[in-house]
């Protein structure tokens, strides 16, 4: 009789001296069924035998019944509170504990809203690993974390289905929402891929739409993986959303549609854009354009662009009222012999105060296609407008165009004493002016300094410094201005109608 019972309570003594790696347990909660009423065949004492029925559901633990026995534990997952063994598995739920079809097609609602009625505001990971249809919104609480899984997808039916997210979501680059609209109400990182937008596809325009239209109410970033995605439609963002790419020229945007724009960032006059941010990726227009523009800000505010080529459109940047614009390593370059490329499109028009003010620009470049060989009105930087004023160029580079830079002051307001800076300008290969001045009003000031201009032989006249009907502040120093060898035709300064003009410590060669 003692051998016996002695074999009883070894039994399940041997079962817990085994070893696992983790978790480990010190004070741990067990609930057994003490009873059949639970769904179990109970436990008879004397043989060790019959079923235990360990489950999550409250519904099958009824104090009544169930017993308990207390001992020390360690393990924590994403709930600290939790101390027993119900509630860590509580902690990841999987949709498919609550009977979804899970083939993409059939109406699955009932079971999204029990798994959300259940899970309740508990800090919790929900599994979704199978195709999920929904024909109603759902709000998913904020300590509900989303972790897709081997298929798993959330599926509209008409299209218009909201799916409010409040947490960061667990997935890898795989689609996990269609037909449908989703929406954050905390900053997150968000993949075009989870919207269709995937490299393999003809058009990931809408993907990246999508993960933008995400991110409108909060904010956050577009990641973009490494390789080549097609668009052909324009990609809009919205407030302090954030588009980046693994590097320049390693992640491309390539424009396949003729002069479709690529990307816009565009408020309204009151209702500017705030903090949208664009890095390290190329956006290129396939085929050269006519009438197109890589990337616009428009009514804007602390916009940053860092680390980008915007290739082949026929005009790189455009802004009409982009305040704070700061502009780093980024640069627009033309290949197409076509009449009027302009690299950046600074217009201090709009109706806005101060037009683009206190904007700079950083190690920047444009090349165009080389404008000898016959297109016309090509420029690297035009700024014009009711505002040319507060701009600040360091290190800004043209190659290849008809003009470097150009300033258009015919319609532009006086006002500021501090307004245009010039450091160090690299134009090469100009064939008009390098740095062209027009109209400069009274109580305007720019000032240039060091860099160097150089022109390509033609047989018209070239002029490194060009200030027409000038009457505000000119001032150059410190520049290297040349010709070519045996250039008859290369002008170093020209001033025409002008006053105020100073040019000093520079250094001319073979100019006229």
């Amino acid at each position: 009789m003692k051998k016996l019972l002695l074999a009883v309570l070894c039994a399940p003594l041997m079962v817990l001296a085994q070893t696992y790696p983790s978790p480990t347990f010190n004070t741990l909660t067990l609930q057994v069924p003490l009873s059949t009423a639970n769904g179990g065949t109970g436990v008879t004492a004397a043989t060790g035998t019959g079923s235990v029925v360990l489950s999550n559901s409250p519904t099958l633990y009824n104090p009544s019944i169930i017993g308990s026995l207390t001992a020390p534990y360690s393990i924590a997952l994403n709930n600290p509170s939790a101390n027993t063994i119900n509630g860590k598995l509580n902690q990841i739920v999987n949709l498919t504990d609550f009977n979804p079809t899970c083939n993409g097609t059939t109406n699955d609602d009932t079971a999204v809203s029990l798994a959300i009625a259940s899970i309740g505001s508990t800090p919790t990971t929900l599994m979704i690993s199978c195709p999920v249809k929904i024909a109603a919104n759902h709000t998913f609480a904020p300590g509900t974390q989303l972790n897709f899984e081997a298929n798993g997808e959330i599926i509209g039916t008409a299209g218009t289905e909201l799916v409010q997210l409040q947490q960061q979501i667990l997935a890898g680059r795989t689609q996990i929402f269609s037909n449908l609209a989703a929406q954050a109400d905390i900053g997150m990182v968000v993949y075009p891929e989870w919207f269709g937008g995937n490299q393999a596809v003809s058009d990931a325009s809408g993907g990246f739409n999508n993960a933008a239209a995400t991110l409108k109410n909060v904010g956050g970033i577009i990641s973009a993986a490494a390789g080549n995605y097609a668009w052909q439609n324009t990609v809009s963002l919205p407030s302090k959303v954030t588009l980046v790419g693994a590097g320049k020229n390693v992640t491309i945007f390539n424009v396949t549609a003729s002069n479709i724009d690529g990307i816009h960032v565009i408020g309204s006059l009151g209702s500017p854009i705030i903090n949208p941010s664009l890095a390290s990726f190329s956006l290129t227009s396939f085929t050269a354009g006519t009438s197109n523009t890589g990337i616009t800000l428009s009514y804007t505010a602390l916009a940053k662009l860092l680390d980008l080529q915007v290739n082949g459109f026929l005009t790189g940047i455009n802004m009409e009222c982009a305040t704070n614009s700061a502009f780093e390593r980024t640069g627009a370059t033309y290949s197409a012999a076509t009449n009027g490329f302009i690299g950046w499109n600074i217009n201090g028009a709009g109706g806005c105060a101060g037009g683009n003010e206190s904007s700079t620009w950083r190690d920047t470049y444009v090349s165009g296609t080389g404008a000898y060989n016959g297109p016309t009105g090509q420029i690297g930087y035009k700024a014009y407008g009711a505002y040319v004023s507060d701009l600040y160029f360091s290190n800004a580079a043209t190659a290849e165009t008809n003009y470097g830079y150009y300033f258009e002051y015919g319609s532009a307001t006086a006002g500021g004493y501090a307004d245009v800076i010039v450091q160090n300008p690299v134009v090469d290969g100009f064939t008009e002016q390098a740095i062209l001045v027009d109209q400069l009003p009274a109580q305007q000031m720019i000032t240039i300094s060091d860099g160097w201009l150089n022109p390509v032989s033609t047989l018209a006249e070239t002029d490194g410094l060009y200030c027409n009907a000038c009457v505000g502040m000119f001032q150059a120093s410190n520049m290297q201005i040349g010709g070519e060898a045996n250039y008859a035709y290369a002008v170093g300064a020209r001033f025409v109608n002008s006053s105020n003009a100073k040019v000093t410590g520079s250094a001319f060669n073979d100019t006229k």
